[in-house]
């Protein structure tokens, strides 16, 4: 997997967003438009960064907050979790699962998983 990092925040396209609830910070999110059509053909937008605060988890926040990122930004996504990561990749397949409507690609290379999806649809 790529190393994003040289990357983030340096493009206008790259939306860095604070997870609240209730006031309290539980959480950030960073999503990314896709860096180019030959790296991800038809990805419009990425979930690069994604984490909710150990106290806040399995309260639905994550879910929610998910949601409404997808609903804020609209079209065809890709979302990606290491391999190593299983708590990511449950969450992942049953969040966007459940958005989607089990409408999603996923596939496995040597290093993640990737689920790709529409929201507008």
């Amino acid at each position: 997997m790529p190393d994003h990092l040289p990357s983030w925040l340096d493009e206008e396209e790259d939306y860095p967003l604070i997870l609240v609830d209730g006031g309290a910070r539980v959480g950030a999110a960073l999503v990314n438009q896709a860096p180019s059509p030959h790296v991800s053909p038809g990805i419009q937008f990425r979930m690069s960064e994604f984490f909710v605060l150990r106290g806040y988890r399995g309260r639905g926040l994550g879910r929610r907050a998910v949601f409404a990122l997808f609903d804020r930004f609209r079209g065809a996504w890709e979302v990606s979790e290491l391999l190593r990561n299983e708590p990511a990749i449950r969450f992942w397949r049953r969040v966007i699962g459940e958005y989607a409507d089990g409408r999603f690609q996923e596939t496995r290379d040597a290093a993640a998983v990737r689920q790709v999806f529409d929201t507008t649809r």
